[in-house]
């Protein structure tokens, strides 16, 4: 299972204990740690092997990589699919060289082919040992033993052998081996058979190439050293190391990046912060340097010096310096005098003249530990006492700022809205102009510089003697915000600002706050780095050994020499290989970056899709979209803070997908057809069922012809005359009595089932007048008198509506037990209402469902002849209303 992380432009992916880097081209880079071997393409971090042995060397083959653990070379695709070439349980080093591997194990030298998967030459027994390593290069591999250097020529097999034991490190590099041992480094011409040490020390490390044939990079007491092959000789290098412990491997990449694999993953990028022995002194180290008439003057314990840049000269004012004191604290230019302030010492100096003005006298305090400008014509210094007076440059009258002081006062800035703020070695004491109150804060920390950002007018950088730098919010006092410097020293010296970033000079070098992300960068140089001075985005500084330090307002290179790399492509969140055809609707995520190391953070990405303006990535450098149905190009730039340009685009189609192709809407549409007639042939089926069953069951209790009753009557009559002659005259008369019932019943029905009318009212008139006689109950007719009107007439069988009127009488007249039947009849526009109702004992609902002849079958009747048939039923009775549809005639 492979993980992946993203890593912020710029940030160092935390990788603790590597143990080797190397690249795969200008993007990708592969580390090998004590268990994992992990891809980093300068955003995004993949874990690709998590192995429980050490991963302690990685080529590179293509797009391909192959890495070795001390038991097993594994091959990796650009898939990240693995495949075990070979196993040992001893393995020390490999090299590749074309399709061959070769293979130090603890007691043999191989050589194993990977399209046949097999050793195929065995080229020594070696005598080899926890430090052996292969060197490859032109043919020639050598390898170091325990006693000796083995040099190997793989195609005249011939072989020659160096006596230098214990060797630690071995290179191949520009047609020579160098190595490492006890002696220091030495050099071997493999061509000419000779070698020689060029480095006697016994304090050398890990060894490296430089991209420069002329280098090479090694370790020397964990620091970081470039050794000059030509001359011999150590020489100074433009990368400055964050911290010192072992370092276990090196790789300079072709962009000029350095790695190295030590405690933790370190990438060093090439500084632009250079150092120029301009002859000034050596100092305190916290040397002052201002600007002034145009020359630049540095002030320290060898008091004032002028310093031309251009030129790399510096001369001491000795005229000067003779008038004025060794312990100068700060220093401060104004258009006409350079001020100096340090014990006994509050001095106006006019460089022209040669002439100094000690002012001490004036002040209330005679130790001046700051100077800064408080308005146009007044100057604000503040004494090792805590007090602050105010000094009129012109009138030189002075005058006393009551703000309650507790302890030193080594530094002011001027905050947000009218606000004062004093470093002191108490705390951070601040002041609203006009108010004599005062709140002090932090009293913990001793403070020694302070800045009022532009960037961010409400914040205030606060410099500390030996904890760091603090960030605290002017409107609320207690958001505070604390910056680690330990890879600089604590001790803040002074803090400068130039755009968004905030420059900082500490006890070991400076840093680079950018106030847009929190991004820290560190410069450490090894050296106390005093004054800032900002010349228009240059800047400069004297270091404690007199050199000066100068760098510029951004130590990255431009990006013209970049190129922008497509690390991750997302189609609705699925990794792609490549973006070429996209379903449309899909989600597309691209993730770029720039292959160049040196410009991580210093530019925008924007995108523009299709032509339809620039935006810019809400992420950095990811970008989501829908893109449009057909051909699609997106446009992706990268711009610089100096507005330099870079640009490339990625071309791709959207397709429809399958289910809306036309294709498919043709498979659509005949499956609509196929269930439109499914459904009408199952909705014609049911109503002739329906019409089937009612049929018959209207046949079977309807169907009464006179020939039906004749041949129901003939068996009874029979009966009853049987009965009379065996002298059983009143089961006779039972009998006939039955008989008589069952002919009234019939005949009865027989009339529902055989009216003739089509006249509703006739009809409806007739049924209720013939089944009065079945009862006792009163049948009240509301039928409205109006002659009989031919254009009236019911759509339909209207038997079949005599049925349903004949069951609900039959229903009131045999259930009911009613003394009172009415039956109405209503008349509207386009309808009929017949209503049947009684004053019975009412009945269950459930009989509504029940199947026979009663409701169940009115129901079926009414549904197959689109009649609404309404049924109530209560204690008080029951009403059954059937509303009839009819028509005009023409």
């Amino acid at each position: 299972m492979v993980f992946t992380r993203a890593v912020a432009a710029g940030e160092m992916p935390a990788i603790p204990l590597p143990l080797t880097i190397t690249q795969a081209n200008d993007s990708i880079m592969w580390i090998g740690t004590q268990n994992r071997l992990l891809r980093y393409d300068g955003q995004h971090l993949i874990d690709v092997v998590k192995t429980k042995d050490h991963v302690f060397q990685v080529i590179p083959i293509d797009s391909d990589v192959i890495y070795a653990t001390d038991k097993k070379v594994v091959y990796v695709s650009s898939q990240l699919q693995q495949s075990v070439l070979f196993e040992n349980p001893n393995i020390l080093s490999v090299a590749s060289q074309g399709d061959d591997l070769h293979i130090l194990t603890n007691k043999h030298l191989l050589t194993f082919s990977r399209s046949k998967q097999k050793i195929i030459r065995k080229l020594e027994q070696a005598n080899s040992y926890y430090y052996s390593k292969i060197a490859l290069e032109n043919n020639y591999l050598c390898i170091n033993l325990v006693n000796s250097i083995s040099c190997h020529h793989l195609l005249s097999d011939k072989k020659k052998s160096y006596p230098y034991k214990r060797v630690t490190e071995l290179i191949a590099h520009n047609n020579k081996l160098y190595a490492i041992n006890d002696s220091g480094l030495i050099m071997i011409d493999y061509q000419q058979q000779f070698s020689k040490v060029l480095l006697a020390s016994g304090k050398l490390g890990t060894l490296a190439s430089s991209k420069n044939k002329r280098y090479l990079w090694l370790e020397q007491n964990q620091y970081l050293k470039k050794y000059d092959l030509i001359e011999n000789r150590f020489v100074r290098h433009q990368y400055s190391r964050p911290g010192n412990a072992r370092i276990y491997d090196i790789y300079e990449t072709n962009d000029g990046v350095i790695w190295l694999a030590s405690t933790q993953l370190e990438k060093l990028v090439r500084s632009s912060i250079s150092q120029s022995d301009v002859g000034i002194p050596a100092n305190t180290g916290m040397a002052w340097l201002v600007k002034h008439k145009g020359q630049m003057i540095g002030a320290d314990t060898f008091g004032l010096i002028a310093i031309d840049v251009d030129q790399g000269t510096s001369r001491l004012l000795t005229d000067i310096n003779e008038q004025i004191g060794r312990a100068i604290f700060t220093a401060y230019s104004t258009d006409a005098y350079i001020w100096l302030g340090g014990i006994n010492g509050f001095y106006r100096i006019d460089i022209d003249d040669s002439k100094v003005d000690n002012l001490i006298n004036k002040l209330p305090f005679h130790i001046v530990m700051c100077i800064k400008e408080y308005d146009q014509n007044r100057l604000l210094v503040c004494m090792d006492n805590g007090q602050v007076s105010l000094v009129n440059i012109h009138t030189l009258e002075v005058e006393h700022m009551d703000i309650a002081a507790t302890s030193e006062t080594i530094d002011s800035a001027f905050g947000y809205d009218n606000s004062l703020w004093f470093a002191r070695s108490g705390g951070l004491q601040h002041k609203v102009k006009g108010n004599k109150e005062s709140h002090l804060l932090l009293n913990q920390f001793t403070f020694m510089q302070l800045h009022s950002s532009q960037y961010s007018p409400r914040k205030l950088y606060a410099g500390t003697q030996e904890d760091g730098l603090y960030r605290i919010d002017q409107d609320d006092h207690l958001q505070t915000e604390y910056f680690d410097m330990s890879y600089i020293g604590e001790r803040i010296h002074d803090i400068a600002e130039y755009g968004k970033n905030i420059w900082l000079t500490s006890i070991l070098g400076l840093a680079k706050l950018n106030q847009e992300d929190d991004q820290l960068s560190y410069y450490p140089i090894n050296k106390s780095v005093g004054r800032i001075l900002n010349d228009g985005g240059n800047f400069y500084a004297i270091a404690g050994d007199g050199n000066l330090v100068s760098w510029g307002s951004d130590t990255q290179e431009r990006i013209y020499n970049s190129k922008i790399i497509l690390s991750q492509l997302l189609v609705d969140g699925v990794m792609q290989s490549e973006l070429k055809k996209v379903t449309d609707g899909s989600l597309v995520e691209l993730r770029v970056f720039l292959n160049d190391y040196n410009h991580t953070g210093n530019h925008k990405f924007s995108f523009n899709v299709n032509n339809n303006g620039w935006r810019q990535f809400d992420n950095d450098s990811d970008v989501t979209f829908k893109p449009e149905l057909g051909p699609n190009r997106i446009r992706v730039k990268a711009v610089d803070e100096r507005d330099q340009h870079l640009e490339t685009y990625f071309d791709f189609e959207v397709i429809r997908p399958w289910y809306l192709s036309w294709t498919a809407y043709f498979i659509y549409l005949m499956l609509f057809f196929h269930m439109c007639l499914l459904a009408f042939m199952k909705y014609r089926n049911k109503k002739q069922y329906q019409t089937k069953m009612v049929k018959r069951l209207y046949e079977k209790h309807h169907h009464h012809t006179a020939g039906d009753l004749a041949a129901d009557l003939v068996p009874r009559c029979k009966v009853i005359e049987i009965l009379i002659d065996s002298g059983h005259i009143e089961e006779a008369k039972n009998n006939l009595n039955d008989m008589q019932e069952h002919i009234v019943l019939e005949s009865h029905q027989s009339a529902a089932s055989q009216l003739k009318t089509d006249d509703l009212y006739k009809g409806v008139q007739y049924l209720a007048t013939v089944e009065g006689y079945r009862t006792n109950a009163e049948i009240n007719i509301d039928i409205p008198k109006f002659a009989y009107k031919p254009d009236l007439y019911i759509p339909g069988c209207t038997k079949y509506i005599y049925t349903i009127i004949y069951q609900a009488l039959n229903n009131a007249i045999e259930h009911s037990s009613a003394s009172n039947i009415k039956v109405s009849v209503k008349t509207f526009h386009n309808s009929i209402e017949v209503k049947i109702s009684d004053d019975g004992r009412g009945f269950s609902p459930k009989i509504l469902k029940s199947p026979g002849l009663g409701f169940y079958e009115m129901k079926a009747i009414a549904s197959m002849l689109k009649t609404r048939l309404d049924v109530s039923t209560s204690e008080q009775g029951t009403e059954v209303k059937l509303v009839i549809p009819i028509r005009r005639s023409k």
